[in-house]
């Protein structure tokens, strides 16, 4: 590998002839305010004040740039350091029109056709950092003397916006007599030999390392070696820049782009709990062995090297399987319409309430089963009743450590993806519920944890966990899926303000009732005879069970609650999740 590493000044940079590009396979501009004022705050203390008030500029390094390209080249690709570059740019932008509105305008216009815009030979101008944004609100907001009214279009222009409005204001004329701490009357020929002494620091004294490579595959590597440790770019980064490198087509559109970016919308379309990072691991789980997620773009490079996939086989698999994804952690009714989809939906419902992921992987697999036939849809909902049963015993109730329960995931989820029988396919999801059955808790375990369950105006943490044991319990006497309450509240059938039971008792689930709201609302009273001819009323084959088995009992006590808790755990564990 040959190439040349030279500290340069920005001056150096961006005063030659040339136009350095920023690829398509690179991340969007995502600096923020606080990296601003982090670079700003480093660029203050470079410049010092002398005893007569005269400020003068030290050097200050700001990282390495990585190029590619010959010296006698015009176009050079930036490979790494665009954010940086990036923003020395919009602070040379910020200060040319302080400059301009302070009555330099001459000075104004010379440095913005040093630093920002240069012209051919021709006469044909051109932007010395070229974004090759899919939009033009960088050029519009940024490269041109003049701003012009220009909408944000994407999620970049909205970074773009924010980082220069924080710039326009640190170059401002109160914002820098502040941070140079100069008293008097700040005119504005104060404020432009201050803003004079700035473009001093950044054209002369920041230092760059440019690193110059002449082969775009060797600044690759210098990129893959300076970001592969996650300093500067997470490994999703470092695969969406590969792919979007490998996959050279353009034409008619950016295929390889837009699909990326569909599935990062597909991902933030609903309340979901995971992010690109997540279910790139989750995917990739179902066809390769298991990584964590700082090993996940290593692992990619070995397999792209061993050729396994392609630039364009993999993003096809990880842009069609997404949809899916979405569904299974975040599901909605609509997503399974049929009647008897139902029980899917519940049981995917049920595990986002237990908020648990470590299944992902494996459901992943076991619905592109369905999809293609390997295994029935009947399987599928005995698999997914399975899973939320273990996973509602194991972490909801019992919080159990998931010791090696990740690993037989990971390890199921690729078998099943390789599966191309039935045969094969229930051998594999056999082997998952056989072993979850032998992890589960005891049966002493889960009541002794189930007795601990609270709710109360004041502990609302499982508030939604018990709404689900309700809605379970109410479906197992109802004998069907179908059911889903619309309005389910936890009624306490003592009081919360009750002075003789215990007050953990009374907050324990042998002390709710599922009601409607405005039941609920009307029960709130302390007798208890009243209390039942109010719960009459209502719907629920829990409250009908609950007042046919008190129906002679004219007080409830603190016995009756805890074994009423005792119950229903038994009830749980051996018959309903068992």
């Amino acid at each position: 590998m040959n190439f040349q590493a030279e500290p340069v000044t920005i001056n150096t940079l961006l005063s030659v002839n040339k136009q350095y590009f920023i690829p398509r396979y690179q991340r969007g501009f995502s600096w923020t305010k606080d990296n601003i004022d982090e670079l700003w705050s480093d660029l203050i203390n470079s410049i010092e004040k002398d005893d007569n008030g005269n400020l003068t500029c030290e050097e200050y390094f700001i990282g390495t740039l990585v190029l590619a390209g010959r010296d006698d080249s015009f176009e050079v690709e930036v490979v790494d350091g665009q954010q940086r570059l990036t923003v020395i740019t919009m602070f040379l932008s910020s200060i040319c029109r302080a400059l301009k509105s302070a009555g330099a305008e001459r000075q104004s216009r010379a440095l913005f056709e040093t630093f920002i815009k240069g012209s051919d030979r021709q006469g044909n101008e051109f932007a010395k950092l070229d974004k090759r944004s899919t939009t033009n609100y960088f050029r519009l907001m940024i490269q041109d003397l003049e701003q012009h009214d220009t909408e944000v279009i994407s999620e970049e222009d909205v970074l773009v916006q924010n980082a220069f409005n924080q710039i326009n204001k640190i170059v401002s004329k109160p914002s820098l007599q502040k941070s140079f701490s100069i008293e008097g009357d700040f005119n504005d020929a104060a404020y432009v030999d201050t803003l004079n002494i700035l473009i001093d620091l950044i054209a002369d004294h920041l230092k760059i390392i440019r690193v110059n490579v002449i082969n775009n595959d060797d600044a690759y590597t210098i990129f893959e070696i300076l970001n592969a440790r996650g300093i500067n770019l997470s490994p999703v980064d470092l695969i969406k820049n590969k792919i979007l490198q490998e996959w050279s087509g353009t034409y008619p559109i950016d295929f390889a782009k837009q699909k990326w970016n569909e599935i990062v919308t597909l991902l933030s379309s609903r309340d979901t709990s995971a992010g690109l990072e997540e279910y790139s691991i989750h995917h990739w789980t179902t066809s390769f062995a298991y990584t964590s997620k700082r090993n996940l773009y290593k692992a990619f490079k070995k397999q792209w090297t061993a050729g396994s996939f392609t630039a364009e086989q993999y993003l096809n698999s990880l842009h069609s399987d997404c949809d899916i994804y979405v569904k299974i952690i975040s599901p909605q009714l609509t997503d399974w319409r049929q009647a008897d989809q139902r029980p899917i939906y519940n049981s995917l419902a049920a595990l986002k309430t237990f908020n648990v992921s470590i299944m992902r992987s494996f459901l992943l697999s076991l619905f592109k089963a369905r999809m293609n036939s390997i295994i029935s849809q009947r399987k599928l909902i005995m698999t997914l009743n399975k899973i939320e049963s273990f996973h509602f015993m194991f972490n909801a109730i019992c919080s159990l450590r998931p010791s090696g329960i990740e690993g037989l995931y990971a390890k199921c989820a690729r078998n099943l993806s390789a599966a191309s029988n039935r045969q094969q396919a229930s051998a594999v999801i056999n082997e998952l519920t056989n072993t979850l059955q032998q992890k589960k808790p005891t049966r002493q375990n889960f009541i002794d944890k189930f007795n601990t369950l609270q709710f109360s105006n004041k502990n609302t943490a499982n508030k939604k966990l018990i709404q689900y044991i309700f809605t379970k319990y109410e479906r197992y006497l109802r004998q069907t899926s179908e059911f889903e309450p619309a309005d389910l509240s936890l009624e306490h059938i003592a009081p919360q303000s009750d002075r003789i039971i215990d007050p953990f008792i009374v907050t324990t689930i042998g002390n709710l009732l599922p009601l409607g709201q405005d039941i609920n609302g009307r029960a709130n009273i302390a007798d208890f005879s009243a209390k039942k001819a109010i719960y009459e009323q209502s719907d629920y084959r829990v409250v009908a069970e609950f007042l046919s088995s008190n129906l002679h009992n004219h007080q409830w006590t603190q016995v009756d609650i805890e074994n009423r808790t005792t119950a229903l755990a038994q009830l749980s564990y051996d018959t309903i999740w068992g």
